[in-house]
């Protein structure tokens, strides 16, 4: 199994964790500084919730790689 680290959100509403933008696939995680984007929205599959989000909500997690992962248009200049 390969591992990616990711940035992404927690959802507010139901706590599952939302990649918004790979980082890097590799064995080891070092320091991560997560960009100052603008607020963007991003809504969860799992609860259906829609929320607006700013760069402090972001988080650096550990998860399976996701081929088809669709970068947030807010990241996709990272």
């Amino acid at each position: 199994m390969t591992t990616s680290v990711y940035f992404g959100i927690d959802c507010r509403r139901c706590d599952q964790r939302i990649p918004l933008v790979e980082v890097i696939s590799g064995p080891r995680i070092y320091q991560w500084f997560v960009p100052r984007v603008r607020p963007f929205q991003v809504r969860c599959e799992s609860c259906g919730s829609t929320k607006i989000y700013r760069f402090r909500h972001v988080i650096v997690f550990e998860a399976p790689t996701i081929e088809d992962l669709d970068t947030h248009p807010a990241f996709r200049n990272v």
